[in-house]
């Protein structure tokens, strides 16, 4: 009489646990690998010269995470780096997520420090964060990545994160993140406004009327 073998519990429980971590690893080498193929789109996106707004802008009024918030330009500038450096550390793709569990384990979120002691965010403090958020366009990674270590340490010392602490310079000093034709359009446009600023409605209505009448007669 021919008898089935036995599965122990414990057995039935390895096996199960192989199963796991085959999906953690298919997944994670995944993960990589999709985060290297949105750097490469990037990276075009970046080069393209349909592009009429500055790239640091485009990516967060386009680009979207899967719960529907922008994608910051921190993280695509990540993306942008596993894309470039893929050839030099594809390597590490059977490493990731034993490093990607030891991210979440370690991970901590910062308690910012009591409103009370944190130092008060000047138009000075803006300027500084502006700057260093400009050389996160940097042609040089190196550099690229020494300015978003920067920025962060400088948000955490004002109880920020790095994109809190850009989006709260620029409504400090709109001026300076504007590009240089949107900031000569505005100067322009202050410069031929300044005679009228100081006029009485009547007044404006007067010289618009002139400009009409002169018009027509121009046609």
């Amino acid at each position: 009489m021919n008898t089935l073998p036995t599965i122990r519990p414990l057995d039935r429980l390895a096996r199960c646990i192989n199963e796991q971590q085959a999906q953690i690893e298919a997944h994670a080498r995944n993960m990589l690998f999709f985060a290297k193929v949105a750097g490469e789109l990037l990276i075009e996106a970046r080069d393209s010269k349909e592009r009429t707004e500055p790239f640091k802008e485009w990516v967060p009024r386009y680009c979207r995470k899967a719960n529907g918030q922008p994608l910051s330009y921190v993280q695509a500038t990540k993306y942008m780096n596993v894309a470039r450096r893929w050839d030099d550390l594809k390597g590490f793709a059977d490493e990731t997520c034993t490093n990607s569990i030891d991210a979440f384990l370690g991970y901590q979120k910062a308690n910012p420090a009591p409103k009370s002691n944190l130092p008060t965010f000047t138009e000075d403090d803006a300027e500084y964060a502006l700057k260093i958020a400009a050389r996160l366009d940097s042609d040089f990674e190196g550099e690229r990545d020494v300015a978003a270590d920067k920025l962060n340490t400088f948000a955490k010392q004002h109880g920020m994160t790095g994109e809190e602490l850009v989006e709260k310079a620029k409504k400090l000093r709109p001026a300076q993140h504007l590009t240089n034709v949107e900031a000569g359009k505005q100067e322009l446009r202050a410069e031929i406004l300044a005679p009228f600023q100081s006029m009485s409605k009547q007044e404006l209505l007067d010289v618009i009327f002139n400009l009409i009448v002169k018009l027509s007669r121009e046609a």
